[in-house]
């Protein structure tokens, strides 16, 4: 994966951001950290992350909103609990539930869940464009005080 990475740069970042965004357990992180050291723009490297990792979970939230249920949560081998547990704080909250879709293990939950209640997609969108850019802006801001 790291030769796809270091050959592509920002691309291969945008993909592994994408992979990391929907079902697969990937560690993007890693890869943005990887790819700066490799000397691409720190600037880029935020847009490709973050572009890459908030379509992949606008994918898993319409995986939610269009398919039945029962095969998303198959498909992505998350149990009905999670979701049953996550239903309150979606009814109370929307789509500002979003701002915690980049969360490790809860991230997949949170999109399906706004998916499958049919939450705004434009509100989905925009809340957890938010939370997946800031964390990635954390990421490499860290990245850059300690290259200095």
């Amino acid at each position: 994966m790291m030769d796809f990475i270091a050959q592509y740069g920002a691309w291969g970042l945008f993909v592994s951001a994408f992979i990391a965004g929907t079902v697969v357990p990937f560690s993007s992180e890693v890869v943005i950290v990887a790819v700066i050291a490799m000397g691409v723009d720190p600037w880029v490297a935020l847009l490709a992350a973050a572009t890459g990792n908030i379509l992949g979970g606008m994918t898993t939230y319409f995986m939610g909103y269009f398919l039945e249920l029962k095969k998303v949560l198959r498909y992505f081998k998350v149990k009905q609990e999670k979701i049953d547990r996550m239903y309150p704080y979606a009814h109370k909250y929307g789509f500002i539930l979003g701002l915690l879709g980049f969360v490790p293990l809860m991230g997949n939950v949170v999109m399906i869940t706004l998916g499958s209640l049919r939450s705004s997609w434009i509100g989905t969108l925009m809340t957890t464009s938010v939370g997946r850019t800031l964390r990635y802006y954390l990421i490499v801001f860290v990245q850059m005080q300690i290259s200095k």
